[in-house]
């Protein structure tokens, strides 16, 4: 039976030698991951009400490192009158705190109704190391199967994205999602970006103020896939691995204003399309070898994982030689 939590307990941090998070009941997002002694939080993006989509308003803010659990992207106009918000309903309701027995480990839950899902997440920070393992259980419980989505999206904001800021990862083929819906199917290699007037850029160290987002599929030379953020200027790397049948997409968010990049997300995931289900389930049901989304049965439970760590290094290219070598339990 779980835990009710009262408002001073909303949010919920854990702490071992060299390391802190923070996650945060409302919406059950990550909001805080940093080394001991130093300020900078890579997970400190935010969003106020004004600038959540309407049909979120009801709910809690996206921060942080959230979950698009049940869709990735808008509901279709029926599911959006029926009250689904973007995103999913997980990231905008109230999380339960079940089990936190010491400051290493939580144990916490979530029932959407409305999409007819419920989420057990185990999360357990490393007594010595910058790093935290999550495993997460979703089980369908309504009476009948539905397609279904699930995104991990940590989500940068300034300070530690700025100019300097470098992404990698160890994607492949990818495309590229106008954020107006339409969809350019023509692969394009990873890191390559081609703006809306046509000028070629590379994701790794975006230059370009532009919003969108590119999907690309994670490289099938391996079991794992992976993805870092580092900023020179902070010496600070944040990095996730995970393994690639879990995951096997990797999303770059791009959200400018003003000929600055201003939030990156840097997502991985079972989607392939950020629309409607029923706007590309028959058209899109693959891409390049790749399910464009999964399907859970009526009363099935699936279970997936992912590995977080964060380092001060002089280079992104050290960081992500380390973490090919973390493993996955």
């Amino acid at each position: 039976m779980g835990v009710k939590v009262g408002p001073i307990d909303l949010k919920v941090p854990l702490r071992n030698k060299k390391s802190a998070l923070s996650i945060d009941l409302r919406g059950g997002a990550i909001t805080a991951f940093h080394l001991l002694g130093k300020k900078v939080n890579p997970l400190n993006f935010r969003f106020n009400q004004e600038q959540m989509p309407d049909n979120n308003r009801g709910g809690f803010p996206f921060q942080g490192h959230f979950i698009c659990l049940g869709r990735w992207g808008e509901p279709s106009a029926g599911e959006a009158e029926a009250g689904v918000p973007n995103h999913g309903q997980f990231t905008n309701i109230p999380w339960t705190l079940t089990d936190s027995r010491n400051n290493l480990s939580i144990r916490m839950s979530a029932t959407a109704p409305l999409e007819g899902l419920h989420i057990l997440r185990s999360l357990q920070l490393d007594p010595n190391q910058a790093v935290f393992a999550v495993e997460e259980k979703v089980t369908n419980i309504n009476p009948l199967g539905r397609p279904y989505s699930i995104v991990q999206h940590p989500t940068l904001s300034a300070p530690f994205l700025n100019r300097s800021t470098v992404v990698n990862c160890n994607a492949s083929l990818g495309f590229k999602q106008a954020l107006t819906g339409s969809i350019d199917i023509r692969p394009m290699e990873w890191p390559r970006a081609n703006s809306e007037n046509g000028r070629a850029y590379s994701l790794e160290k975006t230059q370009i103020a532009e919003s969108a987002v590119y999907t690309f599929v994670g490289t099938q030379n391996g079991p794992w896939s992976w993805i870092t953020a580092y900023s020179p200027i902070h010496g600070f790397l944040l990095g996730y691995i995970w393994k690639r049948e879990d995951y096997p997409w990797i999303h770059l968010w791009q959200h400018g204003e003003e000929e600055e990049l201003i939030y990156r997300g840097i997502e991985f995931g079972t989607a392939g399309i950020h629309r409607p289900f029923g706007e590309y389930i028959h058209s899109f049901p693959t891409l390049f070898g790749e399910k464009t989304f999964e399907f859970i049965d009526a009363g099935a439970a699936i279970e997936k994982r992912y590995l977080a760590s964060c380092w001060m290094l002089e280079a992104s290219t050290m960081a992500c030689k380390k973490l090919r070598w973390i493993k996955v339990g």
